[in-house]
């Protein structure tokens, strides 16, 4: 009976210790850690010159090698003087960079609540749009190259400004409702705009001109957008992430149990990422199954941004000041 037991037990060890593996697999992956002041706001690659591009609520971006998170440059912006006469930190609302060159684009807090528009290279930082002249709140910027970019506006306009000419070469109106968030197809130079009412509308961003209208994809208003090559992912206020293939129309419906604030696709289309609960958890998603594969568990508060480098690499941000980048 001894011995029974003792067999007993050593299977059951057995069984617990490869349940305990598999769980520990699934939830933890190698990772790498940078800590920046405030809450990273937006986060984009620079990826000729292996580097990452932070932003801040605290008026700072950050440029970091995207191998060893060392930090390599720091570019300031100045203090803003509130409502109530005390001096703030502005806001970095949004930044892209030229693939081609690395000039970056930002979108910075600026004068009565509205945003002023910058141009960074390596060593000059100007003043492209401001908020003493042009009372517009953008929100997201794409950098076309170094001497164009676009920018949505909280009023779902899609603009093309030219910095050479200072003039803009078009206003597109996306709809009706409020700007969510975009992607941008850069291979097929296509604009996806995403709005509370739960449309995305596509537009050429050559012309401004509207090519498609997606109005079955959420029911109330969408959070995030990505898009890769085929598949058009999203994620929204009704509960759920929609994996769509661009070409058949045919989508996937992921239930979720917490609004879906932030999703990324890779490089090859087999995963996607999501925020997937209110303790921050990342949900590694196969694209073919729909089922979730890993979780992710590390970051304090609520995510702001997903980004895959490639196809195995996630980088990961978060109102706690982290980023980090995550081996799946």
């Amino acid at each position: 009976m001894i011995l029974g037991l003792i067999k007993y037990s050593r299977i059951s060890l057995t069984i617990l210790l490869i349940w305990s593996g598999c769980l520990f697999s699934n939830m933890l992956q190698a990772q790498t850690i940078h800590k920046v002041r405030g809450a990273v706001s937006d986060f984009c690659f620079f990826e000729k010159h292996s580097e990452i591009f932070i932003s801040t609520d605290q008026g700072i971006i950050e440029c970091i090698d995207s191998n060893n998170f060392k930090v390599k440059r720091t570019i300031s912006f100045p203090s803003l003087v509130d409502f109530f006469g005390d001096s703030i930190r502005p806001m970095i609302h949004s930044i892209d960079a030229d693939p081609a060159t690395g000039t970056l684009f930002a979108i910075v807090q600026g004068k009565d609540g509205f945003r002023d528009l910058y141009r960074i290279s390596t060593n000059k930082k100007e003043q492209v749009i401001s908020s003493k002249n042009e009372k517009i709140m953008m929100t997201q910027v794409i950098a076309l190259n170094k001497l164009e970019c676009a920018f949505a506006t909280l009023g779902n306009e899609l603009m093309r400004y030219n910095l050479k000419t200072s003039k803009y070469s078009y206003k597109s109106q996306a709809g009706t409702s409020v700007f969510a968030q975009l992607a941008y197809k850069r291979s097929e130079q296509k604009v996806f705009i995403a709005d509370e009412s739960g449309t995305i509308t596509v537009i050429d961003v050559n012309t401004g001109d509207p090519t498609r209208k997606i109005k079955d994809q959420h029911l109330d208003m969408v959070y995030s957008v990505d898009v890769g090559a085929t598949y058009l992912i999203s994620g929204g206020k009704d509960l759920k992430l929609v994996i769509r293939n661009l070409d058949s129309g045919k989508k996937k419906n992921i239930p979720n149990p917490f609004p879906v604030y932030c999703v990324a696709i890779n490089k090859d289309e087999t995963l996607a990422a999501l925020q997937s609960d209110d303790d921050n958890t990342i949900s590694i998603i196969n694209i073919n199954s729909g089922k979730t594969i890993r979780k992710l568990k590390k970051h304090q508060s609520s995510l702001t941004k997903l980004a895959f480098i490639g196809t195995n690499q996630l980088i990961s941000s978060g109102n706690d000041g982290l980023l980090i980048k995550w081996n799946l």
